[in-house]
């Protein structure tokens, strides 16, 4: 039988989130950068076609790129769930972060090992609970930040996503894309055999619906604007993304990039803002979030 532990391993910062998704920090790990880098250009597919989670993953290793340059930008998974939600969002992707109780199985070792559970908790600015995304639409799964947990972070692996991940006891709700609380799922990664099983809507409004998280929406926002500004700028420059950007399925994502056209970014600025050229030729510097579309 394993051994089975439960760990409390949330960050030992308080929660909170920086309004700059490009902040740098000294020192870039190179490695993690080039991993980056090359997941964001091989999301479009080998044949350039656009697939459902192509944009999607897309906003996500921009994320993971975005943490290779600063350790705070992916150390709590409630602000990055909510990030990654609000972006999706915006480009008219449908997310919901959820709460779940984690379950980690080293299969060489015979151990388990907790994170979150079904009933979170404060104390102070920490929280005891884990949080993940789940895209009915396109029927994907995420943790991105599952990499904070130290025996975890394989080099190269990156964060958990994907359409082919195993769901128990699959029903109608499950195909629907519903996933009820009690719903799990698996996903192997190296040695280890994770177990999520997501938590009631409570859980979740706990996390979520706590005044430390409330009081920073503004900054969620401003995080959230930026990363999907940031995200159609990769999609608009890299090669490997030319056919996709004609063929993506997702309408809101079109409609931001005909009016994008070719206006130039700013990248000098606090946030990711485009020049766009409005009636009469006037040109405005806008944030995607305040970009007409």
């Amino acid at each position: 039988m394993a051994k089975s532990q439960r760990q409390h391993k949330n960050s030992s910062r308080p929660f909170g989130r920086s309004g700059d998704p490009r902040k740098r920090a000294q020192g870039w790990p190179g490695n993690a950068v080039e991993r980056a880098f090359t997941r964001i250009s091989g999301a479009a597919g080998p044949d350039g076609v656009c697939r459902p989670e192509a944009i999607p993953l897309l906003l996500l290793y921009v994320l993971e790129l975005q943490a290779a340059k600063d350790d705070d930008v992916l150390d709590d998974c409630i602000a990055s769930c909510e990030t990654l939600r609000l972006a999706y969002g915006l480009l008219g992707i449908q997310a919901e972060t959820r709460a779940v109780d984690l379950a980690v199985m080293s299969r060489s070792r015979g151990t388990a090992e907790h994170y979150g559970t079904s009933e979170p908790s404060w104390t102070g600015p920490t929280h005891d609970g884990h949080c993940v995304l789940w895209l009915p639409g396109v029927k994907m799964f995420m943790d991105p930040t599952v990499e904070r947990f130290p025996h975890l972070a394989k080099p190269g692996l990156g964060p958990v996503s994907g359409r082919s991940v195993v769901l128990t006891g699959e029903t109608e709700e499950t195909e629907a894309g519903i996933l009820p609380a009690g719903t799990g799922l698996e996903v192997l990664r190296a040695d280890h055999l994770l177990r999520y099983t997501f938590a009631p809507a409570e859980a979740t409004r706990v996390l979520i619906g706590h005044p430390r998280v409330q009081a920073l929406a503004g900054g969620l926002r401003r995080a959230s604007a930026n990363l999907a500004g940031l995200s159609l700028q990769t999609l608009r420059i890299i090669e490997s993304w030319d056919l996709a950007r004609e063929g993506t399925p997702h309408p809101r994502v079109r409609a931001y990039l005909e009016v994008l056209g070719d206006s130039e970014v700013l990248r000098d600025e606090p946030d990711v803002r485009f020049l766009v050229r409005g009636l009469g030729g006037t040109v405005r510097r806008l944030r995607l979030d305040e970009v007409p579309c």
